[in-house]
């Protein structure tokens, strides 16, 4: 049969994106015996250290334990985890962060609407300061990375969002950030103008706040609050249209957790129950700029750090997302199907406004899993000290150290 030849000049069509590759474990697997990961994160001061953030009973019932380990800098030997220090409480440890002025200090968000700050250098099993913060479950605590780094926001079940600052006994600012018994699940400052932080919550949105604007968004302190007569209507009280940029899930679904790019001042990641990543620039909020996975087809074999058969999207919720500190491009993810996903959004890493000159690879596709866990995995974090290095915690009792 007679094969007309190929036309000259024409480009031929792309070629299909690598598959995913297997990211693998450098460590042994460390065991947080009786105690199942909630949260993992690796200091900013010391590139060996991290901590974690757990709890007895799948967190449902039962004591928490924050985890102080040593031994994670890049480029030692594949040697065990040791414990440089734990803390006990009386409820579950749902979420942990870093204080970034003092290499030694962690706050730690508790089933029991408390909020702890500790001095893991000090063998006193109690902690330097306890705030009675909310109403229900915190959920989630963050310490601001830029402009007065003295401050850390904390969320929670009551769907109140709260600033505060060690020494204090009063939040520094409350924003009701979610309908009054609407869950708050995660806060993310901005990493570069110190009065914006987003919100993931339980109603389907993730929400961008101003601390600056609190005239007119409900940022108020607890004295203002305290002052301020009751609205007529709660609800629509709770979430004001000025409280901030709104970015809605298709269908309401859940919002777990949200970050930011590092490298694209208006570009987010948020991440829930719908099994997408979704990428969005803030100055046009009604849609995002990619999804990924949700309805992705996955991989028909597996093993050797996939999770077989977890080639393609995440099979069930993403429960943490995380940006890599080193490129604009990555972020990771974590879920209820037991694996670690690895992403590269690809020129939608620039914003709405973003350059196409990477036209000739886009991006916007799975580069790599990790399936070692053997139980959901609720944590993970990036290492600020060595480029791909990650960690994640499970309520399989593991934390496992990654290289991608």
């Amino acid at each position: 049969m007679f094969q007309p030849p190929p036309a000259s000049g024409l480009p031929g069509p792309p070629p299909p994106p690598p598959p995913p590759v297997p990211i693998a474990s450098t460590h042994p697997p460390f065991r947080t015996a009786g105690f199942h990961g909630y949260a993992v994160q690796f200091s900013p001061f010391l590139a060996d250290r991290l901590a974690v953030a757990s709890a007895a009973h799948f967190g449902i019932v039962g004591n928490g334990r924050l985890w102080v380990l040593r031994g994670a800098a890049p480029g030692t030997p594949a040697v065990p985890l040791r414990v440089e220090a734990t803390f006990d409480t009386q409820d579950g440890l749902y979420d942990l962060a870093w204080s970034e002025t003092h290499e030694h200090h962690v706050v730690t968000a508790s089933g029991d609407g408390t909020i702890k700050l500790w001095d893991v250098s000090l063998p006193d099993p109690t902690p330097v300061q306890h705030w009675a913060a909310h109403a229900r479950e915190v959920f989630g605590v963050a310490w601001r990375p830029c402009g007065d780094k003295r401050h850390f926001a904390s969320v929670a079940w009551d769907g109140a969002l709260r600033v505060w600052e060690p020494g204090r006994g009063e939040a520094v600012a409350h924003i009701q950030a979610a309908p009054a018994g609407v869950c708050v699940y995660a806060a993310a400052w901005h990493p570069v103008h110190a009065p914006l932080l987003a919100t993931a919550a339980a109603d389907g949105c993730a929400r961008v706040w101003d601390l600056r604007a609190a005239a007119n968004n409900g940022c108020l302190t607890d004295a203002e609050l305290a002052r301020r007569p009751p609205p007529q209507d709660p609800q629509a009280a709770a979430c004001p249209p000025a409280g901030g940029v709104r970015l809605a899930h298709p269908g309401a679904a859940e919002v777990l957790s949200v970050d930011w790019n590092r490298y694209a001042e208006h570009v987010l990641f948020t991440g829930g129950v719908d099994r997408v990543l979704r990428v969005w620039d803030t100055r046009w909020p009604t849609q995002p700029l990619l999804e990924l996975g949700g309805g992705m087809a996955p991989a028909t074999s597996g093993g050797g750090g996939m999770g077989g058969g977890l080639g393609g999207g995440h099979q069930f919720a993403i429960r943490k997302v995380a940006a890599s500190p080193y490129s604009s491009r990555h972020v990771a993810t974590v879920g209820y199907d037991m694996a670690c996903r690895v992403w590269d959004i690809g020129v939608a890493a620039g914003g709405a406004g973003a350059s196409h000159a990477d036209a000739a690879d886009p991006g916007g596709r799975l580069v790599g899993i990790n399936g070692d866990h053997s139980e959901f995995v609720f944590g993970v974090d990036w290492s600020l000290f060595s480029a791909g290095q990650l960690a994640t915690a499970a309520w399989d009792e593991t934390v496992r150290l990654l290289q991608v």
